[in-house]
């Protein structure tokens, strides 16, 4: 029984490790910064139509704020 607990303690900590990478990586502030500027860039040179844009930069713009919110990163 032991053997089980061990394997089942082992895959929720592979879990949180995951999880916890996969956030990080979300709601890196500087990654987060540079997609927008990049979307900014592709609208302002026609690349994507503002609609495009829009839908964009408020999906990042909610990413930055729950960086903000969740994990406190400041600018």
């Amino acid at each position: 029984m032991f053997l089980l607990d061990d394997i089942l303690v082992g895959v929720v900590f592979l879990g949180k490790t995951i999880k916890e990478a996969a956030e990080s990586e979300l709601y890196d502030l500087t990654k987060l910064r540079a997609r927008l500027v990049e979307v900014q860039e592709r609208w302002y040179t026609g690349e994507i139509g503002e609609a495009e844009f829009r839908k964009e930069e408020e999906n990042l713009l909610s990413l930055i704020a729950t960086a903000h919110q969740k994990y406190g990163q400041t600018d």
